[in-house]
C-alpha cells in the first residue's frame, strides 16, 4: 500500500506540476489575447479615420470636378461672348470708316464742284495721286 500512495503520490505531484504549467500557459495566452484585441481596436480605429478621410477626399475630388466642369463652361461662355463682341466691334469699325469715306467724299465734292456741275447734275472728278509719306 505504501507502494501505491508514494505512486499516486507521485502521480498527484505530476499533475500539479503539469496543472502549473497549463495554468501559466493560460494565463500568458489570456494576455497574449488580450493586447492582441488592444491591437486590434487599435487597428480598427486607424482604419476608421482612414476611411472617414478617404471619403472626405472622394467629396472634395468631386466638388473640385463640378467647379472645374462649371469654369470651364464660363471660360467657354466668355470666349464666345468675346467673339460676339469682336464680329460687332469689327462691324462699328466698317461702319465708321464707310462714314468717314462718306463724309470726306461730301466735303471733298462741296469744295470741288460748281454749281454749274450741281445743277447739271454731272460732276468731273479728277483724281491726284497722293505723295508718299516718308519715314524719318
Amino acid at each position: 500500500m505504501a507502494i501505491k500512495c508514494k505512486s499516486l503520490s507521485t502521480a498527484i505531484d505530476g499533475l500539479s506540476q503539469e496543472k502549473k504549467k497549463q495554468d501559466k500557459q493560460l494565463n500568458e495566452l489570456q494576455q497574449y489575447l488580450a493586447n492582441e484585441r488592444i491591437t486590434n481596436k487599435q487597428l480598427e480605429n486607424r482604419f476608421d479615420k482612414s476611411q472617414q478621410e478617404l471619403n472626405k477626399l472622394k467629396y472634395d475630388v468631386s466638388e473640385q470636378r463640378c467647379m472645374n466642369q462649371q469654369l470651364i463652361q464660363k471660360q467657354n461662355d466668355l470666349v464666345d461672348q468675346m467673339k460676339k463682341q469682336e464680329k460687332e466691334l469689327n462691324a462699328l469699325h466698317d461702319h465708321v470708316n464707310d462714314l468717314i469715306f462718306h463724309l470726306e467724299g461730301a466735303e471733298k465734292l462741296q469744295l470741288e464742284a460748281t454749281s454749274g456741275e450741281f445743277a447739271t447734275s454731272q460732276i468731273v472728278i479728277t483724281y491726284k495721286p497722293k505723295q508718299a509719306h516718308r519715314r524719318k
